[in-house]
């Protein structure tokens, strides 16, 4: 009889352990879950500047992120800045279970300094359902400014191959700078892609073509369009161009004479132009 008793006891007491424990695991499981964190980092403070392009690191803690990359975009918005947006063609990267790297495309303007906010929905993390998670980071807002110089005055006689560089402050230049970039003012004057060198982010050169001919002196207007800078302005610079009377002279060495003709070297000399790259391949003897 009591052996009965004990083996019950017994049981009753393995039943409700096990109930402890299972409880107790829930509980923990169940907090872990319902409590995640999430934090944003850069490796240098934000600004205006290099906003565009610049990457921010995610990590969550007390939480797993989907493995679908896909899901976790989905899940993700940001605000507090009119203009920045997940960069296009993979620009959110799963690195970890915990970290997820963001590049940053910015076109826009911010006047003063404001904060950017980054919202993870419950659609990034497994097996939660929980609220939203919000991190945030300060960005300083700048002035931009674009400066554009030549080397030497622009003239008739040097406008073609001469070069225009572009300084460029608080601003990124795009990629597609080049499609950004136009002149006008002087007929035969043009500013080719290829002609468009992004040798920094903040430093380009434009170098000019010209093929025509100006009686008078004018004015070149060379114009950087927003695209060029991710910015909603475009910034347009006047540059003047003094004409020139060109002329064509031929000398020789000594005066020529049936006697000495062959062999003889004629000198050009070309005044308020320049000698186009093929003129020798162009020259025909009559």
């Amino acid at each position: 009889m009591n052996t009965r008793v004990l083996k019950q006891k017994g049981f009753v007491f393995l039943l409700v352990s096990i109930l402890m424990v299972t409880f107790g695991i829930q509980s923990i499981s169940y907090a872990q879950e319902a409590n995640p964190t999430i934090t944003a980092s850069v490796q240098q403070p934000l600004t205006e500047a290099i906003l565009h392009e610049s990457v921010v690191t995610l990590t969550l803690s007390g939480g797993i992120y989907e493995r679908s990359r896909f899901r976790i975009e989905d899940a993700i918005t940001i605000s507090g800045i009119e203009g920045v947006a997940i960069a296009d063609s993979f620009g959110l990267d799963r690195i970890s279970d915990t970290v997820v790297t963001i590049e940053l495309q910015y076109a826009g303007n911010i006047d003063t300094d404001t904060t950017l906010t980054f919202t993870v929905g419950a659609g990034a993390i497994e097996e939660y359902n929980g609220n939203a998670l919000i991190a945030k980071l300060p960005v300083t807002a700048v002035e931009e400014s674009l400066e554009a110089s030549t080397e030497v005055p622009l003239t008739e006689a040097t406008l073609d191959g001469s070069l225009i560089t572009l300084t460029l402050t608080g601003r990124r230049f795009t990629e597609d700078l080049e499609y950004a970039v136009s002149v006008s003012g002087i007929d035969s004057v043009t500013a080719e892609t290829w002609n468009v060198t992004r040798t920094s982010y903040t430093e380009a050169i434009v170098g000019l073509i010209f093929s025509g001919n100006i009686d008078e002196d004018a004015t070149l207007t060379l114009t950087v369009g927003a695209d060029g800078m991710s910015y909603n302005k475009d910034f347009t610079f006047e540059f003047p161009v003094t004409a020139v009377e060109e002329s064509l002279t031929a000398s020789a060495a000594a005066p020529l004479t049936e006697a000495n003709l062959d062999g003889s070297t004629v000198t050009l000399t070309l005044i308020g132009r320049q000698f186009a790259d093929g003129f020798v391949d162009g020259w025909t003897r009559e």
